[in-house]
């Protein structure tokens, strides 16, 4: 019962987070050294993250189809994922090492809350274009250090180009999708999979498909409303309680 709950734990944090503007990655950093919380190795981080991808298959099938459909609009994607492609796959080790180092999660958090907070007067009205989609492309960057979210940084950044809020929104998982399934692959390249108990399995699956679904729409709600900067002020009191846990 213990594992199970230990699943649903990590599924919902995974599901909750990594759509959510307050970065999974540096939470599931705080979770393993705040809280212990264990993750089986590598297997109840792919049932985790797989979960999540199913969440937005379901919620954006309409959007990832019109990719078919729509040559500009895919020329748009492609460039938009080239920077965080090509940075994971040449500056792997330095993002990697990152994630060894919890003390960072103090200026990461920081950064992210800071560039959310500055959507706050932000009341575009714009279309995409090709700068603009590399623009969001190269903030996606930063993401892939702990404690910088991704689809804060990309919709925020989407914002602040001129970019209409609802197209920000769709974009920003439009050139993410792609990403987070080539990184699962790599993840279960690397790591492997472990046999677990179906119960654990599906309490892991389940809970990060849910939860995720949830995030989505709370984070479409927000983004509508012009709300996205209040996540902001939870990603600084996170910097500030990070800090205070490192130096102490």
């Amino acid at each position: 019962m213990h594992e199970i709950l230990n699943g649903a734990v990590i599924g919902v944090l995974q599901g909750m987070t990594e759509f959510l503007p307050v970065s999974s990655s540096g939470h599931l950093v705080l979770a393993r050294h705040l809280l212990g919380l264990r993750t089986d190795g590598i297997t109840l981080e792919v049932l985790a993250h797989g979960g999540t991808l199913l969440a937005i298959l379901v919620y954006f099938w309409r959007d990832i189809l019109s990719l078919l459909q729509d040559r500009q609009l895919l020329l748009w994607v492609g460039a938009g994922m080239l920077p965080a492609g090509l940075s994971g796959i040449f500056l792997k080790d330095l993002f990697e090492r990152a994630f060894t180092h919890p003390g960072i999660l103090a200026f990461t958090f920081a950064l992210n809350g800071l560039w959310l907070l500055s959507t706050r007067t932000k009341q575009p009205a714009g279309g995409l274009n090709l700068p603009r989609a590399l623009g969001v492309g190269t903030a996606q960057v930063a993401a892939l250090f702990p404690g910088i979210s991704r689809s804060g940084t990309t919709i925020a950044t989407a914002l602040h180009l001129g970019v209409e809020a609802d197209t920000a929104f769709r974009f920003s998982f439009l050139i993410g999708f792609p990403l987070m399934v080539g990184a699962l692959i790599l993840e279960i390249l690397q790591g492997g999979l472990q046999r677990v108990p179906s119960s654990l399995a599906l309490s892991t699956f389940g809970a990060s498909l849910f939860s995720g679904l949830l995030a989505l729409v709370w984070l479409r709600r927000f983004t509508l409303t012009g709300k996205l900067w209040m996540f902001g002020i939870y990603t600084l009191i996170l910097s500030g309680g990070v800090a205070l846990w490192w130096l102490s």
